[in-house]
């Protein structure tokens, strides 16, 4: 369902710091890994371990990353020692999106709505947080936004 909301009842989903006394990082290993990451020690992560927090669109690093406050963003991204995980979302791609993104469901990209899941009754985004820090910073005026639910 496409639904237009208020763009600051919008929230993003943040995986949290990995508590290091129930998985001991390595020297210099990321600490916000995914439950899809693998050390290269070959550990893997149980799903209790890897906890989430909500939080509102400009506390997150993406929206940083935005603002130039980049450190933040990669020290989230970081993914140094750690295996299986995808590249798409890098800081050179991130900034390579940001210097090209035009407008939001512009052509060829007029059906990829940011996607929200409705979690303890909040708007959470599942795909489109890069978007949306974009959208917020680029366009501080704009108010509403059309996503699919």
């Amino acid at each position: 369902m496409i639904k237009e909301v208020l763009i600051n009842d919008i929230y993003g989903e943040l995986i949290c710091k990995i508590d290091e006394s129930q998985f001991p990082l390595l020297e210099q290993q990321g600490k916000y890994p995914r439950i899809q990451w693998i050390s290269i020690d070959g550990r893997k992560l149980s799903k209790r371990l890897v906890k989430t927090e909500i939080v509102s669109i400009i506390d997150t690093p993406h929206y940083k990353f935005v603002q130039n406050d980049i450190i933040s963003y990669q020290e989230y991204m970081n993914k140094n020692k750690w295996t299986n995980y995808g590249t798409k979302h890098s800081p050179q791609n991130f900034k390579k999106l940001i210097e090209s993104f035009k407008q939001y469901l512009e052509n060829p990209f007029e059906n990829q709505y940011i996607k929200c899941k409705m979690k303890s009754n909040k708007l959470i985004i599942i795909d489109g947080l890069h978007r949306i820090s974009i959208i917020k910073s680029k366009f501080p005026n704009q108010k509403y936004i059309k996503i699919k639910l």
